[in-house]
């Protein structure tokens, strides 16, 4: 069972920071050691702020999504700031209108549109 504190890895963290103890022996000069501890710690914490902008990217995107009735038609998955669409929609204007409507989105940095039309296939656009 993994444990987890306001929604971090305990285990893989205590892992990471005693895989850096270790490497004091490695470096006997303490401020190399230093420097690799401090860059491990800005690697996660901008690795978390990527994950914060991933679900808020989510959830201003599932609200757009509701206020327009596409959320049943319509699913996506967000990676860094990278929105893919997918499901099945009535038409080629639908289809333009969800990927404007992501493109929209806070902080999105592209949207790949593998939205279907029924009785048509999907194309990927950016």
């Amino acid at each position: 069972m993994r444990m987890k504190v306001e929604g971090r890895d305990v285990a893989q963290e205590a892992k990471a920071v005693e895989t850096l103890d270790r490497a004091v022996n490695a470096f006997p000069d303490v401020g190399t050691f230093y420097a690799l501890r401090a860059s491990y710690y800005e690697h996660r914490d901008a690795t978390r702020a990527s994950a914060d902008l991933d679900k808020a990217i989510e959830k201003n995107l599932h609200a757009q999504l509701v206020r327009n009735k596409l959320d049943h038609d319509v699913r996506y998955d967000v990676k860094n700031g990278v929105v893919t669409l997918k499901g099945t929609v009535n038409s080629q204007t639908r289809r333009a209108m969800v990927e404007k409507l992501a493109t929209g989105v806070p902080n999105v940095q592209q949207v790949v549109n593998e939205l279907e039309v029924k009785g048509q296939k999907a194309t990927t656009s950016s």
